[in-house]
């Protein structure tokens, strides 16, 4: 009885075992659209003339994605943070845009200033002015 039981758990294993290998074998498709999206909470660090601290509040990411070609990926990622001080918002944010696969660099390159250089730079950040006795403690930190 024992040995029946050997047989059929190293043929279970092996029969696992190999229909891994066999799998992989296949050439892996690429194809569809994917998204992602996330919250959390998250810290941002600041500096400022003799201080310096960090300040945690919500975050969150947004990621969207999809196939050009079976042999060209592309995919970009946003994420954010914000939190409100003494009437003022922080804020700190990113954006990305990522190509893979078959790709000539010179042409993603153009392609990407043609699509993307008249967008507008956002305006330079006002400076922040820790009024209040609560904010300055803060940063005396």
């Amino acid at each position: 009885m024992r040995a029946i039981a050997r047989v059929l758990a190293m043929t279970c294993f092996l029969a696992l075992g190999t229909a891994g290998r066999a799998w992989a074998q296949h050439p892996q498709t690429r194809e569809g659209f994917w998204i992602g999206f996330g919250f959390g909470y998250g810290s941002l660090g600041f500096s400022c003339s003799g201080c310096s601290g960090t300040e945690g509040a919500p975050s969150g990411y947004l990621k969207l994605g999809g196939t050009l070609s079976p042999n060209l990926l592309i995919g970009g990622e946003t994420d954010g943070w914000t939190k409100s001080i003494s009437g003022t918002t922080l804020t700190a944010g990113n954006a990305s845009l990522a190509l893979a696969g078959d790709v000539d660099v010179s042409t993603a390159l153009a392609l990407a200033d043609t699509y993307f250089s008249e967008i507008p730079g956002a305006p330079a950040p006002v400076p922040v002015q820790l009024a209040s006795p609560a904010a300055a403690a803060r940063c005396a930190r």
